[in-house]
């Protein structure tokens, strides 16, 4: 997001235990460090099923055979460009193009709502 000058200020991560703990968790540390609100996905059906295609997606398209943290790290950097900058996505809110075209289409809409 900095790439293109759109700051993080919130966050919805899925339920995992790597996301939530106490203030000094790694996660929420990192969140005040960086003055990001962390909001809490409500656990139900569909509430959070962006996150869940996701990581469906990576997890079909991404970690299948790789060995070693470094190969992984980069790699997944790598695919990670690729699935928010060219691979088309298929459902709402962005049908036929990559996430990074909603973003950019976002912006414009957010600098005259101000």
């Amino acid at each position: 997001m900095r790439r293109i000058g759109m700051p993080v200020n919130t966050v919805l991560p899925d339920n995992g235990h790597e996301y939530y703990g106490t203030d000094n968790h790694h996660f929420e540390l990192y969140l005040k460090l960086n003055n990001i609100e962390h909001h809490k996905n409500k656990v139900r059906p569909n509430s959070n099923s962006l996150v869940q295609q996701f990581i469906e997606i990576a997890t079909t398209e991404f970690f299948n055979g790789i060995d070693d943290l470094e190969s992984i790290q980069i790699k997944f950097n790598q695919w990670l460009y690729y699935y928010n900058n060219e691979r088309p996505f298929p459902g709402f809110p962005n049908p036929g193009k990559p996430p990074e075209f909603l973003i950019r289409d976002t912006i414009p809409l957010q600098t005259k709502n101000k």
